[in-house]
């Protein structure tokens, strides 16, 4: 693919969701809502937000809304988009597209149809995503949408200015693709300019300059890219700027003025460095040492080259071997002539002399190439095996921890069954022995009147003692965890923990079904402590506790609206509360994501996989 495509690619991603404000909505809409924004949350993160979207769209179908069926469809196709499994996300998206046709939702039509475009450039369907941005494109046009209608123009164009990696075209239909190319880009720059959309209107103008480029008129495309580069520059766009320089290097290196070249080849590896962005950096690579190549700075392309391979992993590549062993011979080549031509003032008896010393020269240096070169494979070799090495020594480390771990678990919550069976078959029976006897021995004995209040009130006392004895050993192992299952003893948990100050609510999504009793037991007690941990830091006056299960994960998470903290000073902390969850956390081999800020709430998640 084209590594210049300024404007074309920022104009594929979705447009988020604008939520309205309604009076009193239903509560099965915010529900529905609420999933599909954790679900864009999750989208780059893990495979969470598949099961939001999915539980989205149960519940759209479920109320019988196609707007939010259609909704929840698009979330689950883009989520697919992005894993590239194209064939399921155009399902998803098609499936999407038919509702709203019916709907007649003009806007949402055109988005699907952009989508089902973008999909159809990357499986090289060349004719099959115009025929979609183009039934867009109309669609906008008659909308009067201006941004929208230039967004289409600039990507149009991308499409004509790619057009060769999705089918063979010969130099004559490149420049005549190319020509078209700058046409809708022009379109997009002066709908850019009437609107007053500033950075649209100086992207389009770096493709223009970039398409002029590939059609061999570089000299009438650098202005364009001069002042795209200087908006970006300007505007502190240090995401535009790199891929405008590298666009102008290009430019200036057809042009045959190198230094300039070289100059913007490396302001963009400065701001790969600065802003810790190496997307693009292969290609740079690459870039600067056709320049150095280009300029005769053989030992400098020389080194720019091996960067480029190794960055690809293709050091046993046979196309850049070659290149290597040319700019290698070049430079020896250099070395060579200068020797000659120091050698030439001699006097002609040591002609032979001289020969028999050039040749050596070029055998030991050949020598010595083939040695390096050996070297640098075996170091590279040698490396490799000591950072697996490495891996395999942590992973045992690991192992070794999760084992303790595990057995320092295993023998609490055993040690908690025997404390609450002892409690409660042990001390709790000898209390309510003993307050039969006491109670049989108030019928039985005269008490006056004083005595006999003191009596009652120690009847009442032995009777809180045998309810406290009987919650604390419900704590240690509650019955509803051990009969039904995780999802009842969290709801009992939640109902019993909720005071007049502290609202503690309980959600659960899914379908419920028993699961392994590690699992179980682990995910009530990091819930046990998030929670009282929330109810004594947080100052909160609402906690929220949800539980989402499917066949193969189980998800959990405690919200709530208080005060926040600093996560990354509380992580340093190495606080008991927040390692002893980490703790049960990795001994599952789950995850955990950690979302607070000061003033803004807590929000924690966890996740295990229950195959």
């Amino acid at each position: 693919m084209s590594r210049i495509k300024l404007g074309f690619l920022p104009f594929l991603f979705p447009v988020m969701l604008i939520h309205m404000a309604i009076a009193e909505e239903p509560a099965d809409t915010i529900a529905i809502k609420n999933l599909l924004s954790k679900a864009s949350a999750a989208m780059q993160k893990n495979d969470s937000a598949l099961i939001y979207a999915n539980e989205a769209l149960r519940l759209s179908k479920e109320i019988a809304s196609d707007k939010y069926t259609s909704l929840s469809l698009q979330k689950i196709g883009y989520y697919y988009m992005i894993k590239e499994e194209y064939a399921k996300s155009m399902d998803y998206f098609v499936e999407a597209l038919r509702i709203e046709e019916r709907r007649n939702d003009k806007q949402r039509i055109a988005k699907l149809y952009e989508r089902l475009g973008y999909i159809y450039f990357n499986l090289q369907e060349f004719n099959l995503s115009m025929d979609y941005r183009k039934k867009a494109l109309e669609i906008y046009i008659t909308e009067k949408d201006s941004l929208n209608i230039l967004k289409m123009y600039n990507n149009i164009g991308g499409l004509y200015d790619d057009r060769e990696f999705c089918e063979y075209r010969d130099s004559l239909q490149k420049r005549s693709d190319y020509e078209t190319a700058i046409v809708f880009y022009k379109k997009s720059a002066a709908i850019s300019k009437k609107i007053e959309f500033t950075e649209g209107y100086y992207r389009a103008y770096l493709n223009i300059g970039n398409a002029f480029r590939k059609l061999g008129k570089a000299d009438e495309g650098l202005p364009y890219i001069l002042k795209g580069v200087d908006y970006m520059r300007a505007s502190q766009n240090y995401d535009g700027l790199a891929p405008a320089l590298q666009a102008l290097g290009l430019c200036y290196t057809k042009l045959g003025q190198y230094d300039k070249a070289i100059a913007c080849y490396n302001e963009c590896m400065e701001l790969s460095a600065k802003f810790n962005n190496y997307s693009g950096i292969l290609y740079i690579y690459e870039d600067i040492a056709d320049a150095f190549k280009k300029s005769g700075q053989y030992k400098n392309a020389l080194d720019y080259f091996i960067k480029f391979m190794i960055l690809r992993d293709s050091l046993f590549n046979v196309e850049k071997s070659k290149q290597i062993f040319e700019l290698e011979r070049k430079y020896n080549s250099e070395k060579k002539d200068q020797e000659i031509l120091n050698l030439s003032m001699l006097k002609k008896r040591q002609k032979l002399f001289i020969i028999i010393l050039v040749l050596l020269t070029m055998l030991v240096a050949s020598s010595a190439f083939y040695l390096i070169r050996r070297f640098r494979y075996k170091k590279i070799i040698a490396e490799q095996e000591n950072k697996i090495s490495k891996q395999k020594i942590n992973e045992l480390e690991k192992e070794k921890q999760l084992v303790a771990i595990n057995a320092v678990l295993d023998g609490e919550e055993n040690e908690r069954r025997r404390l609450a069976r002892d409690l409660h078959d042990g001390l709790g029976g000898l209390l309510t022995g003993v307050k039969l006897k006491l109670a049989n021995m108030k019928g039985n004995y005269f008490l006056d009147e004083e005595n006999r209040a003191d009596f009652s009130n120690a009847l009442t006392m032995l009777d809180s003692a045998a309810t406290e004895l009987r919650r604390v050993a419900h704590n240690l192992m509650p019955e509803a965890l051990i009969r039904y299952g995780l999802k009842d003893a969290l709801e009992d948990f939640c109902k019993n923990i909720e005071t007049t100050d502290v609202k503690v609510i309980f959600q659960f999504y899914g379908t419920f079904s028993r699961i392994d009793q590690k699992i179980e037991t682990a995910s009530f007690r990091i819930i046990q402590e998030l929670v009282n941990n929330a109810l004594k830091h947080s100052g909160a006056n609402q906690i929220i506790v949800q539980m989402i299960q499917d066949d193969n994960r189980l998800g959990l998470s405690v919200n709530d609206n208080g005060k926040g903290f600093d996560v990354d000073k509380v992580e340093k902390s190495n606080t008991v509360g927040l390692q002893s969850v980490k703790s049960r956390v990795a001994s599952l081999n789950g995850m955990i994501d950690i979302f607070s800020k000061e003033g803004k709430g807590t929000e924690i998640t966890i996740e295990f996989s229950v195959k």
